[in-house]
Protein backbone atom coordinates (compact mmCIF):
# COMPACT_ATOMS: atom_id res chain seq x y z
CA UNK A 1 0.00 0.00 0.00
CA UNK A 2 1.20 3.72 -0.68
CA UNK A 3 -0.45 6.67 0.46
CA UNK A 4 1.14 9.69 -0.23
CA UNK A 5 0.70 13.98 0.73
CA UNK A 6 1.61 16.36 -1.41
CA UNK A 7 1.58 20.38 -1.69
CA UNK A 8 1.36 21.92 -5.00
CA UNK A 9 2.53 25.90 -5.45
CA UNK A 10 1.60 27.61 -8.77
CA UNK A 11 2.30 30.86 -8.08
CA UNK A 12 0.70 33.85 -10.50
CA UNK A 13 3.81 36.19 -10.40
CA UNK A 14 5.27 34.04 -12.70
CA UNK A 15 7.39 32.78 -10.20
CA UNK A 16 9.15 28.78 -10.04
CA UNK A 17 6.06 26.40 -9.63
CA UNK A 18 7.08 23.82 -6.62
CA UNK A 19 5.43 20.24 -5.55
CA UNK A 20 6.79 18.75 -2.59
CA UNK A 21 5.41 16.40 -0.48
CA UNK A 22 5.81 12.74 1.18
CA UNK A 23 4.93 9.06 0.08
CA UNK A 24 4.54 6.30 2.49
CA UNK A 25 5.32 2.77 1.61
CA UNK A 26 3.49 -0.25 3.59
CA UNK A 27 4.90 -3.78 2.60
CA UNK A 28 5.03 -2.97 -1.44
CA UNK A 29 7.21 -3.91 -4.01
CA UNK A 30 9.84 -1.57 -5.47
CA UNK A 31 11.16 -2.07 -8.94
CA UNK A 32 14.80 -0.31 -9.07
CA UNK A 33 15.54 0.02 -13.03
CA UNK A 34 19.49 0.85 -13.15
CA UNK A 35 21.13 -1.90 -12.27
CA UNK A 36 17.65 -4.44 -11.83
CA UNK A 37 16.78 -4.76 -8.62
CA UNK A 38 13.41 -6.26 -7.15
CA UNK A 39 12.56 -5.39 -3.62
CA UNK A 40 9.72 -6.90 -1.43
CA UNK A 41 7.47 -5.54 1.55
CA UNK A 42 8.93 -2.15 1.39
CA UNK A 43 8.27 -0.10 3.52
CA UNK A 44 9.44 3.65 5.11
CA UNK A 45 8.64 7.10 3.69
CA UNK A 46 9.96 9.00 0.66
CA UNK A 47 9.99 12.51 0.67
CA UNK A 48 10.57 14.83 -2.13
CA UNK A 49 10.52 18.80 -3.35
CA UNK A 50 10.52 19.00 -7.24
CA UNK A 51 13.31 16.92 -8.72
CA UNK A 52 14.91 16.44 -5.35
CA UNK A 53 13.64 12.90 -4.37
CA UNK A 54 14.69 10.90 -0.65
CA UNK A 55 14.33 8.13 1.51
CA UNK A 56 15.92 7.21 4.55
CA UNK A 57 15.62 3.81 6.32
CA UNK A 58 13.66 2.48 4.11
CA UNK A 59 12.67 -1.57 4.86
CA UNK A 60 12.63 -4.12 2.16
CA UNK A 61 13.43 -7.70 1.51
CA UNK A 62 16.49 -8.70 -1.39
CA UNK A 63 16.17 -12.27 -2.04
CA UNK A 64 14.52 -13.13 0.61
CA UNK A 65 16.81 -11.48 2.65
CA UNK A 66 16.55 -8.09 5.08
CA UNK A 67 17.69 -5.01 4.06
CA UNK A 68 17.98 -1.00 5.00
CA UNK A 69 18.47 1.49 2.50
CA UNK A 70 18.88 5.52 1.86
CA UNK A 71 18.98 7.23 -1.11
CA UNK A 72 19.25 10.78 -2.10
CA UNK A 73 19.09 11.68 -6.19
CA UNK A 74 18.07 13.80 -8.76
Amino acid sequence: MISSTFKLNIPFSGADTRAWGYADIVDSPISVQSPPIDLTHASGRVIFDNDVVKGKAIKAKLLDQPISLDFSGQ
